[in-house]
């Protein structure tokens, strides 16, 4: 091993009896942190290689190697373009299209496993997928794709037992330039390679969403606030955590929880208020906050900080005007 290097993940894919490398990554660090990485295959009948190395420089460490399955339907290589007026997509055994209201209801035991190009499912704007059960889209790109900018995407279930999971190669969900996407009522999983959620602007109200993503977890951008009211948004990501990158933007949560644990900053917005929230936010790499407007961020209730070993430094009500530079 190299002293320079903490950890090196290799992958290997079996070609014609050999196993050929793939892809590399290398913890340039030796910080204890390691190295993380996400790899998606969508697919079966092939065989893959997983090689793992760290350097023993501080003695003491872990390793942790997740892998999820699914059950495999016939692929498709035809999206569901719901723009379209398409006489052969009105409805199928687990789903339904009603292109007046612009409504995609998916049934208890839906799952779309798509293996084209772009997105696999395909809605205009201002559409909205109702979950009634449990159901399941996978995807070499994109999950669900909302196909108009300036509009809306809501998914709505009723109740916690409504479940949608979405596996992409690509954004498990999408909403163009000036887009909102709205998360009513319902529990959404999402394992993507890039963004879990890219958007304009989001709203999450009495749900429970959790998303493994290579990059950031949701992306927002634009003018448009994120709102989280009373729902659990657990992120675990390669990039930031929910990165909104415009000074004019809020994040507002108020009840439910919060659990982050992404490699770079936990939150970036002009300024964030969490009232009544339990939470959780570690950030491994980058700053823990990036906030333009120090003076607008509330963060009531306990404050407990650690070291990188756990040790808690502090522990007590957040102080009246802390700045969360100043460390």
């Amino acid at each position: 091993m190299h002293e320079d290097i903490d950890t090196v993940i290799l992958l290997y894919h079996e070609e014609n009896g050999t196993m050929k490398w793939v892809e590399k990554y290398d913890g340039d660090n030796q910080d204890g942190y390691g190295g993380e990485e996400h790899w998606l295959f969508l697919g079966g009948g092939q065989t893959y290689g997983l090689v793992l190395a760290g350097d023993n420089k501080e003695e003491t460490g872990d390793c942790g190697v997740y892998l999820y399955g699914t059950t495999v339907t016939d692929p498709q290589d035809r999206r569901m373009d719901l723009t379209q007026a398409d006489p052969e997509l009105t409805q199928g055994d687990f789903w339904k299209w009603d292109a007046t209201e612009k409504t995609l209801t998916l049934k208890d035991g839906f799952f779309f496993n798509y293996v084209g190009t772009g997105p696999a499912i395909l809605l205009p704007g201002g559409s909205t997928v109702e979950v009634e059960g449990r159901a399941k889209v996978s995807s070499w790109g994109d999950g669900i794709f909302c196909a108009d900018g300036n509009s809306t995407l809501t998914i709505l279930g009723d109740g916690l037992d409504d479940s949608l999971s979405i596996l992409a190669q690509e954004d498990g969900v999408y909403g163009p330039g000036g887009s909102q996407v709205t998360v009513q009522n319902c529990n959404l999983g999402i394992r993507a390679e890039e963004n879990g959620i890219h958007t304009y602007g989001l709203l999450v109200e009495d749900s429970y969403i959790y998303i493994e993503s290579g990059d950031d977890g949701v992306e927002s951008f634009g003018t448009r606030d994120v709102v989280i009211d009373d729902s659990t948004v657990r992120i675990h990501a390669g990039d930031d955590g929910l990165d909104c990158s415009s000074d004019d933007v809020s994040i507002i949560v108020s009840g439910g929880e919060l659990y982050f644990n992404v490699n770079d900053c936990t939150l970036i917005a002009g300024q964030a208020v969490l009232t009544d929230v339990t939470y959780d936010l570690r950030g491994r790499y980058g700053w823990f906050f990036r906030l333009e407007n120090e003076d607008d961020f509330v963060l009531p209730g306990l404050l407990c900080m650690y070291d990188r070993e756990g040790n808690k430094l502090y522990s007590g009500e957040w102080p009246e005007n802390y700045d969360p530079f100043d460390v």
